[in-house]
C-alpha cells in the first residue's frame, strides 16, 4: 500500500512538471520564433521550432501519466506514443533541413544576426528553467522506473543546452561582430538534433515490432 501511495505521489509530481513544461515551452517557442524572425537569427528560430517539438513529447507523456494516475491501462497509449514519435521524428527532420539550408545561405550571403534583449532574455530563462525541470524529471523517472519520462527529461536538458549555446553565440556576436557566428552555431545544433531525430524514429520502429 505504501509503495502504491508513493508511486501515486510521484506520478502527481511528474504530471505537475509536465504541465509546467508545456506552459513554459509554449511561451518560450513563441518568443524565440518571433525574436528570431525579427532579428534574422537562424539559431533562435530553430530553437523555437525545436521547442514546439518538445511540446509534442510533453503532451504525449502527460496523457500517459494521467492514464496511470487514474488507474487506467496504459496499453491504449502505445499507438498514440508511436504516432507521436513518428510526428516528432518528421518534424525534427524538417528542422534539420531548415537549419542546413538557412545556415549555408547565411554563410554565402555574409548574413549577421542582430542581437536583442528579448532573444538573450528568453534563451537565458530557458537555460535555467529547463535545467531545473530536466533534473527533477530524471529523479522522478528513476523513482518510477519510467523510460519515457527519462527521455522527456533528456529533451528538457537538450533544450537547456541549446539555449546556453544561443546565449553564448548572441553575446559573442554582440561583442565581437562576427557575422558568421549565428550560422555556425545553428549548424552546431545538429549535433543534438540529429540524435534526437534518430531516437524518435528508432522508438517508432521498436514499438511497431
Amino acid at each position: 500500500m505504501n509503495n502504491a501511495r508513493l508511486r501515486t505521489t510521484a506520478l502527481s509530481s511528474a504530471i505537475r512538471l509536465e504541465v509546467l513544461t508545456i506552459v513554459w515551452v509554449i511561451i518560450e517557442s513563441v518568443i524565440a520564433i518571433y525574436s528570431g524572425i525579427k532579428d534574422h537569427s537562424i539559431s533562435l528560430v530553430a530553437f523555437g521550432i525545436d521547442s514546439i517539438v518538445d511540446v509534442l513529447s510533453a503532451v504525449t507523456l502527460l496523457w500517459r501519466l494521467r492514464l496511470e494516475f487514474k488507474g487506467s491501462s496504459v496499453d491504449v497509449v502505445n499507438a498514440a506514443e508511436n504516432k507521436a514519435a513518428w510526428i516528432t521524428g518528421s518534424a525534427l527532420s524538417l528542422l534539420c533541413l531548415y537549419i542546413v539550408i538557412e545556415a549555408i545561405l547565411g554563410l554565402l550571403n555574409h548574413h549577421a544576426a542582430e542581437t536583442s534583449p528579448t532573444g538573450l532574455g528568453v534563451s537565458s530563462a530557458a537555460f535555467i528553467i529547463m535545467i531545473v525541470l530536466g533534473f527533477r524529471k530524471r529523479r522522478l523517472a528513476k523513482e518510477l522506473e519510467m523510460p519515457s519520462l527519462r527521455a522527456d527529461a533528456d529533451f528538457s536538458l537538450i533544450d537547456a543546452y541549446m539555449a546556453g549555446i544561443i546565449v553564448l553565440g548572441l553575446a559573442m556576436n554582440a561583442l565581437s561582430g562576427w557575422w558568421w557566428m549565428d550560422s555556425i552555431l545553428s549548424l552546431s545544433l545538429l549535433l543534438w538534433l540529429i540524435p534526437e531525430t534518430k531516437e524518435a524514429f528508432e522508438s517508432t520502429t521498436a514499438k511497431s515490432q
